[in-house]
């Protein structure tokens, strides 16, 4: 049996079209090649076939039979990748022991020889993970220890699908006799009880492995490495995590499999309103001298490194990773499993030497070796922590202050993570303004917060950070509320950059009183002042006049004038007052603004311009504005203006 090629594919399309016969000439018309070439093409199609393919008649050529499939309704693997990842697909995601060689000659239209040849090179390209595909009597098998088999099949499903684009619709094609919403529903259940926080990518993560497992175990394939069952390390409301799962699935885990999960879980959730848990409570737990090492740890990588890994959210699981690994290691000649571990090498090699530093300073202290199945897991911990912080740099710092009664604070934290997720990052839960206020004298005053409120504060405790009273019941009810406090705290922001930078970018040899009724002749002053204090160059103006002619940059009573580069020495603001007013597009302005930005501070661009607006939206300090005769004075309009 040849393979069915684009040659053949193309001649089977055309008479799958037609109900009638089509003659060799037609064919051979249509297909741009020889009549000679078309029966050629049709002895090839139906040679080594029982039954023919296409049948010949004084009328001309057919199919046989209307069912056969064209390549648009059934995908024919043509290159090795494909053919190989469809041969692993039948073996173990269809659940089949063994595959008959002709049945794979029969799917993917190869000859006996061509598919051993197939087998080999499969067997050279997947040495590495040591597993193998065996052909014993006509029937292909998969080999290897369970434990390899279980890092190829994640490897497979990884490899196929970034894990970061892997869907629940591609995992119920990939395991489609699971009940993958179950599956869900028990592990969001599980975080919900147990205040925990998890992103998509996370949860992504622990089902596509929940149901490797699952799936394993249903087949029949145990995986034991540590004997001693030594769950009393593990927290009881995970192992009714655990059990809920095997009364769902009927099977039964391993507790080599219960502890692979239990580190799964540990790498990949955060706490959520963490006043539950006491320091008291972690260091009870793990012991001092565990926490006192985590501690070090993450003071030597924050010096070496410049990683900020200081926090109670990566603190508490992780100082108990190392105790749980530590007992591990010592105790079995096992590693755990990581199916991901090549990945996170290749693809993070930073952070795998970051964990290789970690597992190095393990090693000293506690006198074990260190293999790279619990390396990776130890990166997967900090890979975790740095994607969290890199999705909250954008999110609002936020601390909630709730009395701590029948759990109501934590019950609070829960129901506002859910609802405002991307929105806030909450720090910290406290009971008291006492509380709250040994905090704030820990911090820089500068640092602000979203404080959202069950109980009044004063305005000392309060100083410049925006405050939301809220009731611990019903947040849906008091959304709007919230979401005014979180836009009032974006403004808080923008404006504190003005307030903070005043003296950095404004200027008294920039600041004028100038009127005038052309537009282009201001500018052209202004540039001219910049470029004689060598804050830009003498492509300035022409830039600010590209950017101007594209749209007006005015705005009710103040115009923001400004280059399409950002290629300043120093970020300044020029000033220009205008008692009469000047028409600016198609405004008047009073006040004119024209920015020269510097390349570092690109970032700040878009809150300093919308601060700027937002101050001057009140007619009431454009009039106090236009009577300012100094930058002094103006700036204590704006300062006074954005206290308010």
């Amino acid at each position: 049996m040849n393979i069915l090629d684009n040659k053949h594919i193309n001649l089977i399309n055309l008479l799958k079209k037609s109900n009638q016969p089509i003659t060799s000439n037609e064919l051979a018309l249509k297909l741009n090649i020889s009549s000679r070439t078309v029966k050629n093409y049709v002895k090839e199609i139906n040679s080594g076939e029982k039954v023919p393919i296409i049948i010949s008649s004084n009328n001309g050529y057919q199919l046989n039979s209307i069912d056969v499939k064209s390549p648009e309704e059934k995908h024919i693997p043509q290159t090795y990748s494909e053919r190989s990842k469809y041969v692993i697909s039948q073996l173990i995601f269809n659940q089949l022991e063994a595959i008959n060689i002709f049945d794979l000659c029969e799917d993917l239209f190869l000859s006996y020889s061509s598919i051993k040849s197939l087998i080999n090179k499969m067997n050279t390209s997947y040495t590495s993970h040591n597993v193998s595909f065996r052909l014993k009597k006509n029937l292909v098998y998969f080999k290897g220890k369970e434990e390899d088999k279980r890092k190829f099949i994640s490897f497979i499903i990884t490899d196929n699908l970034s894990i970061g684009t892997i869907s629940k619709t591609q995992l119920t094609e990939i395991f489609p006799r699971l009940d993958i919403d179950a599956c869900y529903s028990i592990i969001k259940h599980e975080l919900n009880e147990n205040n925990y926080y998890i992103n998509d990518f996370a949860m992504i993560n622990i089902v596509t492995h929940l149901l490797i497992m699952i799936d394993r175990k249903q087949q029949g394939n145990n995986l034991v490495l540590l004997e001693d069952d030594n769950t009393n390390s593990i927290d009881s409301s995970f192992l009714s995590f655990i059990d809920e799962i095997e009364k769902k699935f009927d099977i039964h885990f391993s507790y080599t499999e219960i502890d692979i999960l239990y580190n799964l879980f540990s790498c990949n959730v955060n706490y959520v309103g963490n006043k539950n848990i006491q320091l008291e409570d972690v260091i009870d737990k793990i012991g001092k001298k565990t926490y006192t090492f985590t501690k070090n740890i993450i003071k030597k990588i924050n010096s070496i490194y410049l990683i900020d890994l200081n926090n109670n959210e990566f603190i508490f699981p992780f100082a108990l990773h190392i105790k749980n690994l530590i007992t591990r290691i010592k105790n079995t000649t096992s590693s755990n499993i990581n199916p991901l571990k090549n990945i996170i090498k290749s693809n993070n090699p930073i952070i795998f030497e970051i964990a290789t530093h970690i597992s190095l300073l393990i090693s000293d202290e506690y006198k074990i070796k260190i293999p790279e199945e619990e390396i990776s897991f130890i990166a997967m911990h900090i890979g975790g922590e740095m994607e969290r912080v890199k999705i909250n740099e954008s999110k609002i710092p936020t601390l909630v202050i709730c009395p701590n009664y029948n759990n109501l604070d934590n019950n609070l934290t829960s129901v506002l993570y859910k609802h405002f997720e991307n929105d806030i990052d909450i720090k910290d839960t406290f009971t008291s303004e006492n509380e709250l206020q040994v905090f704030f004298n820990n911090i820089p005053n500068s640092q602000k917060f979203l404080l959202l409120s069950t109980i009044p504060l004063s305005k000392t405790t309060n100083n410049g950070n925006t405050l939301v009273l809220i009731s611990p019941f019903n947040i849906q009810d008091q959304m709007f509320n919230i979401l005014n406090g979180i836009s009032q705290y974006k403004d808080n922001t923008k404006n504190q950059l003005l307030v903070s930078n005043f003296d950095k970018f404004f200027s008294p040899n920039l600041f004028f009183n100038f009127d005038t009724y052309d537009m282009n002749l201001l500018i052209t002053k202004l540039c001219a002042n910049l470029v004689e204090h060598n804050l830009v160059d003498t492509n300035f103006e022409h830039d600010v006049f590209i950017r101007e002619n594209m749209s007006s940059t005015s705005f009710g009573k103040i115009a923001i004038p400004h280059s399409i580069h950002m290629n300043a020495a120093k970020t300044s603001i020029s000033v220009c007052i205008s008692k009469k007013g000047m028409k600016w597009g198609d405004n008047v302005v009073n006040i004119i603004f024209l920015l020269a930005i510097n390349q570092q501070d690109y970032h700040i661009f878009r809150n300093l311009y919308e601060s700027l607006i937002n101050v001057f939206t009140f007619p009431s300090t454009i009039e106090q504005a236009k009577k300012c005769s100094t930058l002094e004075e103006f700036k204590e309009i704006i300062l006074r203006s954005l206290n308010k």
